[in-house]
């Protein structure tokens, strides 16, 4: 008799952040950080540099609660969490309560430049939108990549590059023209 037993590799994610005082600015230790999943919360208390990481989550969106006494309830909507990667949030700064409805819901935002791989460029939406012409991928490289610029001749210049000092090699044979004809 064989038993083959088999399981499905769950990768999980986090959601790392940082929560402050509104009123001084100074770090929030012992706030309440905590997300549902399945009808079960998920919660950490923040350390003494108010720092928190909400783990394990399976991949998937969540709505992460901030509490702390005295100050109202912070919700932050639809944070995508991603298998074997951290989504860091914003710092997130708590009020003192105000009224009789000590809520506030906020969007979540990718942030644009990826702490674990700052190779990678993202663009918002809203920014692309605002292009003078979204259909040319000339301009959105430009507007949207630091360090890539277009030259008066439609020349792309990477870091600081400028004319000549790219070189074509074809067939072998080195070549610095930069108009070679050559798509």
């Amino acid at each position: 008799m064989i038993l083959v037993v088999s399981g499905i590799a769950q990768s999980n994610g986090e959601i790392r952040g940082k929560t402050f005082d509104a009123q001084t600015k100074k770090i929030l230790p012992g706030a309440t950080v905590f997300t549902e999943y399945m009808g079960k919360k998920i919660g950490v208390l923040t350390d003494t540099g108010g720092r928190f990481v909400l783990k394990p989550l399976t991949a998937g969106t969540y709505n992460v609660y901030f509490t702390f006494f005295g100050c109202d309830t912070i919700m932050i909507a639809s944070v995508q969490v991603n298998p074997d990667k951290a989504t860091y949030l914003e710092d997130v700064f708590l009020n003192p309560v105000k009224g009789l409805n000590p809520f506030t819901k906020k969007e979540y935002r990718d942030k644009l430049i990826d702490p674990e791989n700052t190779s990678k460029i993202s663009v918002d939406v809203d920014i692309y939108k605002k292009l003078a012409d979204p259909a040319n991928p000339i301009t959105a490289i430009e507007f949207t990549s630091p360090g890539i610029k277009v030259g008066d001749n439609g020349e792309i210049y990477f870091r600081g590059s400028r004319d000549k000092s790219v070189v074509y090699y074809i067939d072998g044979v080195k070549s610095r023209d930069s108009d070679l004809g050559i798509p």
